[in-house]
């Protein structure tokens, strides 16, 4: 008998989050203290956490994750609901995939004896066929790069498969029982096993139909590009829209000339921003941003609005290049009543153009950007720490920047602080 699990084209509206191998890592460890306390409201999660290691992962899972996740639902299944015979289906699923690293202090000598019983057992392989029209850029088999293709011998249990074509991730998780064949891709099967009969399973109900395994239909058909670009052109983004709100407080130095005096000193100010960025290789960027406004010995120095296009790319990082026009408002300054008093400034709206590089780490982001406005230049330099809260994240940071005009100089700096909130 064969089962066939998920077979998924990252469909977003079944996916409750799209986490990167290094957030579901952090998912499921956070659960690892509530299964062993038995937490009565945890089987939900549980469950999420298994249909997101199916379905929504961007990017390579790590092997021991999905050998933690079924140790946690085999511990659960076993401490909170008594139910030895789902839990010993997980830790089979964990002991195929894991082997004695499986193993978990944490859950007690109950499960972990378990355990033991089926590392014990010799269980006879299954084999699982990968077949594509196209070879994808990047094929994994339960977290490790794979280079075998057409039928491969594999522990009978649980196993995910996950490839990458263009810049999408596809995964697809497969339950082979001892002697059984599962075909996935959508290539040809492998001759004389088109036919075989197995199961399709949803994690979240339980629900068996029965399917053809040879059958591919509502699988998206690709065609073959015409030349495979380098690794650092593919855009690894978990989401492909991402909206961020920042607060900030400038502090810059000014020289400023007003008629044949020239004024020195320290102005600062607190801004805002907003920024929604949508799409993948190629995106959209808009960033409305707001300072306090011009006045007595105050420069407004971060009023500005940009519209971006942009291209994207990285191999396990993202880089993004944008370009387009910018509008906002430069300080000017009104002569005052008399040499001593502190320059007033005032703003005059100015069109321009400008651009950006920036640079996405796993919890670092780095930039740099420039414009031009009416004559004045614009410059700045920073870089943020993210901390992530599912589902958003808190970034901190610090920025550098310079503003020079035809008579005016500000050199400065500020500390940032907001939230980012995929979508």
């Amino acid at each position: 008998m064969i089962w066939l699990l998920t077979s998924t084209a990252f469909a977003i509206d079944e996916c409750p989050t799209r986490p990167d191998p290094d957030r579901f890592h952090d998912k499921v460890e956070a659960i690892k203290e509530p299964v062993a306390f038995a937490d009565p409201d945890l089987q939900s999660q549980l469950d999420e956490l298994q249909l997101i290691a199916e379905k929504c992962i961007q990017g390579p899972v790590y092997t021991d994750d999905l050998t933690a996740l079924h140790m946690a639902k085999g511990a659960y299944a076993l401490l909170a609901h008594g139910d030895p015979m789902l839990s010993n289906r997980h830790l089979a699923y964990a002991a195929a995939l894991g082997g004695a690293k499986a193993s978990e202090p944490l859950y007690g000598p109950e499960v972990n004896a378990a355990l033991l019983e089926h590392l014990a057992r010799d269980v006879h392989p299954g084999t699982l066929d990968i077949t594509f029209q196209w070879e994808p850029v990047v094929l994994v088999l339960d977290g490790e790069v794979h280079y075998d293709y057409g039928p491969n011998q594999v522990t009978a249990g649980w196993h995910l498969v996950q490839w990458k074509a263009e810049d999408l991730w596809f995964s697809e998780a497969v339950l082979i029982t001892p002697g059984g064949r599962v075909h996935v891709g959508d290539g040809t099967p492998t001759p004389d096993q088109t036919e075989e009969i197995g199961e399709l399973v949803d994690p979240n109900d339980g629900l068996m139909v029965e399917v053809r395994t040879g059958d591919r239909k509502g699988r998206e058909k690709r065609e073959r590009p015409e030349t495979t670009l380098p690794p650092v052109l593919y855009a690894p983004v978990e989401d492909p829209g991402v909206v961020s709100a920042t607060a900030a407080y400038h502090v810059a130095r000014a020289e400023v000339a007003v008629g044949d005096s020239m004024y020195t000193g320290m102005v600062g100010a607190p801004d805002g921003r907003v920024r929604v960025r949508y799409g993948k290789r190629f995106r959209v960027v808009a960033e409305a941003g707001m300072g306090a406004p011009s006045g007595e010995g105050r420069a407004s120095l971060a009023t500005r609005g940009r519209l971006y296009g942009a291209i994207a790319g990285g191999p396990s990082w993202t880089w993004q290049l944008a370009a387009g026009p910018v509008v906002g408002f430069l300080p000017t300054t009104i002569i005052p009543p008399n040499p001593e008093a502190q320059p007033v400034f005032t703003g005059a709206f100015t069109p321009g153009a400008g651009g950006e590089l920036s640079v996405s780490l796993d919890t670092i982001d780095a930039y740099a950007r420039g414009a031009w406005l009416g004559g004045a230049l614009e410059a700045a330099a920073g870089g943020a720490y993210r901390l992530a809260f599912d589902p958003v994240e808190v970034v901190v940071g610090a920025e550098a920047r310079m503003l020079t005009t035809e008579t005016d100089r500000y050199f400065g700096g500020a500390a940032t602080a907001g939230v980012v909130l995929g979508f």
